[in-house]
Order: structure tokens, then sequence, then C-alpha cells
């Protein structure tokens, strides 16, 4: 009787004990899961600040629709002519360097090209420039749903345009500089033909945004709120 009494106390303190060590073991873990207040408010003012920031950013385009479209305009230009330069260079000097010759028509004198490498390499760079220019304004500047191929089609119309308008531009632009200044050296030449390149990027910006915002990328449907 005594034996089993003993044992019975035992177990009692056993179970006690194991009580006791469940019972720290969950507060400890409570304790882990808890998430300190001052990182809770922290996450609420990160998140408050984004809705902030969004809500900005929504009124004032919502406030200057013309100006942010403007912007997405010059941000697609940019994009499309640093890939063009890059795939100019690239045809140039690595991919067209065995071709060779010379094309004679009145459309490439006119635009001062004669040698069919640097032909093919300015037309198919120009086509990739182009390109990009008119999936990004159509995508993102001016979210267009007018009818592709009509789009399409007007646009070649004001690339073919602006390339001869650009030829006869830095033709006058390079003529202009040469009755200024006769006898051109290295540098200034260089330095001319850089005034030449960025004044011919910057006037035709004159006809190519009023043509891609209100003619070629129109926007049809209105959203419905």
């Amino acid at each position: 009787m005594r034996k089993c009494r003993q044992q019975d106390r035992c177990g009692r303190r056993e179970g006690a004990c194991k009580g006791e060590k469940v019972s720290a073991a969950g507060s400890l873990r409570r304790r882990n899961n808890r998430k300190p207040e001052h990182a809770e408010g922290d996450m609420d003012m990160d998140a408050e600040n984004r809705g902030t920031t969004k809500a900005g950013k929504e009124k004032w385009t919502a406030r200057h629709a013309e100006m942010w479209k403007f912007l997405k305009f010059l941000f697609a230009g940019t994009v499309s002519s640093a890939v063009e330069l890059l795939a100019h260079l690239l045809l140039l000097n690595v991919i067209l360097t065995g071709v060779s010759g010379e094309v004679h028509s009145r459309i490439f004198e006119f635009l001062h090209m004669s040698d069919q490498r640097i032909i093919l390499a300015y037309m198919i760079s120009t086509a990739i420039g182009y390109a990009i220019a008119f999936i990004m304004n159509r995508k993102i500047s001016f979210q267009a749903d007018a009818n592709v191929a009509l789009s399409v089609f007007l646009y070649v119309l004001m690339v073919i345009f602006t390339i001869f308008a650009n030829g006869w531009i830095g033709d006058n632009i390079n003529t202009l500089f040469m009755h200024l200044n006769p006898a051109l050296d290295a540098a200034s030449n260089t330095t001319s033909a850089l005034l030449q390149k960025i004044v011919c990027m910057i006037i035709p910006t004159a006809w190519t945004y009023p043509c891609n915002r209100f003619i070629i990328h129109r926007k049809r449907k209105e959203k419905v709120s």
C-alpha cells in the first residue's frame, strides 16, 4: 500500500512538472509569434505613405493629363532612339562589315548617302527605332484603341515625311554652319555634326507629337466609371 501511494504521488508530481513545461513552452511560442506594437505601427505608417504617394501621383497625372502624356512620349522617344543608335552601330561595325558597294538613287542622294552598308544600317535601325516608338506610344503614352492597320499606315506616312524633312533640315543646318565658319577644323566639324543631330531630333517633335496624339494613336472608347 505504501509503495502504491508513493508511486501515485510521484506520478502526480511528474504530471505537474510536465504540465508546467508545456505551459511554459506555449507561452514562449505566443511571445515569439506576437508582433511588437512598434513594428505594426511602422508597417501601418509605410502602407499609409505608399497610399498617399499613389494618390498624389494619380491626382497630379489627372490634373496635368496632357503634360503626363507628353512626358511619356518623350520617354518612349528616348528609349527608341537609344535602341536605334545601338542597332545602327551594331549593324555598321559588326553585322554588315562584309557589305560593300554604292547605291545611286536620287532619294539617297537627297539624304547624302551612297554607301550600301550605311544605307542598309540606316534603314534597318530606323525601322527598329520607329517600331519600338509606335508600340510604346500606343500602349503606354496614349493607351490608344484606334484601328491598328489605319494607325500603322498613318504612322508610316509620318515617318517618311520626317525622314525627308530631317534630311532637308540637316542639309540647311550644315550649309549654315559652313557659311558661318568656312574653315571648319576637325573639332568644330564634330561639334557642328552633334548640334545638327540634336536640332534634327528636336524640331520634328513639333509635328510628331500632335500627329501621334490626335491622329495616329486616338482613343475612341471612354472608360465607364
